[in-house]
């Protein structure tokens, strides 16, 4: 066959990727095989050159990527990457502009001129540090950036480099931002760009313009709210599902999501002790499981005719809560069409756990006014202080009314792979739901939320929709999860959680959050033994609320203190805490289960919050 080019020429060689017959002169040998120059691109390709040519095209392009690493780290861009791919320029271009004699040798060796003017640029710049930690897989790192033919792989290598140094310098930034209102905004070009931009630009923005807005959830001192934990195996868990980009609404449409999906439910169920008889699934957040399971308590008490002729014809249903229920719950109610009117919040005891005997004087009451109880929710471990309701004497209730019972543990829950801490699940069997969040404190990425059903056949009737389009001849033998929850489409969250629950083990995961919990009880017996600070709430986990209490200081006096020494903590960008009220009373809390967190990091807390608030009087 003749060359498409030059068709004077006969030859057996075709092109790897369109099989276009090709002669050695268009002949590029690439990572990927034998490449015409259409399908090569331009792209950073090795040719067949002559030795000497081969020497001086590698010794200019080390001179090229040594010089212009120096100037290029003066004026602050990424040395890592600028210089080599100077020097591999230089060095390539010397070779495109030769044709030197076609030998048998492939030109291996072109990859030195990339390397060589990196390693030296890097040592001359004393930015040696990026290759000292891992020399040979940084040769190998810029060697497969030569053989690269699309900018994706570049760019690519250049976020994980950077994400590994965020990690391992994340300390080194303020734990809260520091931003005004308006401030990223004013940034941000009002109109999108009309044309494509550089990647190098857009990481540059991100940096100078997007990280100074980011508050560091990551931070070993990052004690607000609750935690969002990440980990190593999960970022990278999440790099492979950004990078399959699945939908996996139905079974068919990745069947592994959804059978990893399955066994991880039932690895969590084990873990956590809830009984055999339970399912489960992974919703985004336990919002959405708490609003599906009010759906399901809905539709189950209504013989499932509420989806198709609605709530006018209903009794008044009610819901029950504790007064320190989470706000989603109170969302939920409105979301599913019950009014926050019914929903009733009972009141709790010196520990912020709801009262039985309140919650059954409730249900009599509103049974007595004609109203229909439909169902309880249950806190393991509340927002404000991680107060436990009693569940076994609520079960007993929910059972003898015959209402849906709804646990929510969306932080605590965690803390229940723990054997020793099994008896908050006493009597699990009356529980109908149940939900935690393993993006909290499993040490896995948002969003990542765990629940739990005994009825998996309510659940699904619930929520199950099937128009001819989805229709498909394994419904019967496999979960199709889109009928399991509100939305239809789904993300590949079960891969984050099983690279989790692998790379740390069993034992790793309970290690580190019986430190936490240790943590925690070693701190709040620094501020019992002090005289100027106070506990307000008992810790079963990871949290400590406490206040600043000087003495001769009114309550009024002592709000306003501690409102202000939480300011004053914020914003020094050393630590981070957030506050509640609880009887009252202006509380800070200080949350202990970040994924790095050390006891030095609890200890550096203690004195922060120490020195800040005498610092206040």
């Amino acid at each position: 066959m003749k060359c498409a080019r030059h068709p004077d020429i006969e030859t057996e060689l075709s092109c790897t990727r369109c099989e276009t017959p090709i002669c050695p002169k268009c002949l590029v040998v690439g990572a990927v095989g034998m490449l015409c120059k259409a399908c090569a691109g331009g792209g950073n390709v090795l040719f067949e050159v002559a030795p000497a040519r081969l020497l001086l095209a590698a010794l200019l392009g080390i001179a090229a990527g040594t010089v212009a690493g120096v100037i290029i780290q003066h004026i602050g861009f990424f040395l890592f990457f600028i210089s080599p791919a100077i020097g591999g320029a230089v060095g390539q271009a010397i070779l495109w502009a030769t044709k030197g004699r076609r030998g048998k040798k492939v030109e291996v060796l072109a990859g030195v001129s990339v390397v060589g003017g990196g390693l030296l640029s890097a040592y001359l710049t004393g930015d040696w540090h990026r290759y000292w930690h891992n020399p040979i897989s940084a040769i190998w790192f810029i060697i497969g950036m030569v053989l690269c033919t699309d900018q994706f792989r570049a760019n690519a290598h250049t976020l994980v480099d950077w994400m590994a140094d965020y990690l391992r310098d994340v300390e080194q930034y303020p734990v809260k931002s520091s931003v005004k209102p308006g401030e990223i905004l004013a940034e941000l070009p009002a109109s999108p760009p009309e044309q494509g931009e550089p990647f190098a630009d857009i990481f540059a923005d991100f940096q100078e313009t997007i990280m100074p807005g980011i508050t560091h959830w990551q931070h070993p001192l990052f004690c607000a709210y609750f935690p969002a934990n990440s980990s190593p195996p999960s970022v990278l868990a999440e790099m492979l599902t950004a990078t399959l980009g699945a939908q996996c609404m139905i079974w068919e449409t990745s069947p592994a999501a959804a059978e990893l999906e399955e066994r991880c439910m039932e690895w969590l169920q084990e873990l956590i002790g809830l009984p055999g008889e339970f399912v489960g699934v992974i919703q985004d957040t336990a919002s959405t499981a708490t609003l599906s399971a009010l759906l399901s308590a809905r539709e189950r008490a209504s013989g499932f005719t509420v989806n198709h002729t609605g709530l006018y014809d209903s009794p008044r249903y009610v819901v029950y809560a504790s007064q320190e229920a989470h706000s989603s719950i109170d969302k939920a109610v409105r979301i599913a069409g019950l009014g926050t009117d019914n929903l009733r919040k009972i009141s709790v005891d010196e520990n912020y756990a709801l009262k039985p005997e309140a919650l059954i004087e409730a249900i009599k009451h509103d049974q007595a006014q004609g109203m229909v109880p439909l169902c309880i929710i249950a806190s393991l471990g509340t927002t404000s202080s991680t107060a436990v309701d009693p569940l076994a004497e609520i079960g007993r209730i929910a059972r003898d009314e015959n209402l849906w019972l709804h646990v929510d543990a969306a932080y605590a829950g965690s803390a229940l792979i723990l054997p020793e801490l099994r008896e908050y699940l006493e009597e699990i069997e009356t529980v109908d739901s149940f939900v935690f969040n393993p993006h909290k404190w499993l040490f896995t990425n948002f969003d990542c939320s765990a629940y739990f059903v005994q009825d998996k056949a309510a659940l699904i009737r619930t929520f199950e929709i099937l128009p001819e389009y989805l229709k498909t001849g394994h419904a019967s033998e496999v979960n199709n999860y889109r009928d399991w929850g509100v939305p239809l489409g789904r993300r590949f969250r079960a891969l984050k959680l099983w690279f989790v629950m692998r790379s740390y083990g069993v034992e790793g995961l309970r290690t580190r959050i019986r430190q936490h919990i240790a943590w925690a009880y070693l701190f709040r017996s620094w501020i019992e033994s002090t005289l100027d600070f106070e506990v307000l709430a008992p810790s079963p986990f990871g949290l400590v609320c406490f206040r600043y209490t000087p003495i001769g200081t009114t309550e009024a006096e002592r709000d306003e203190l501690n409102a202000a020494l939480k300011e004053r903590i914020n914003a020094s960008g050393e630590l981070y805490i957030t506050h509640t009220k609880l009887g009252g009373r202006y509380t800070l809390r200080m949350v202990i289960g970040q994924t790095e967190v050390t006891l030095a990091h609890i200890k550096k807390a203690w004195e922060i919050i120490q020195s800040t608030a005498h610092s206040l009087c």
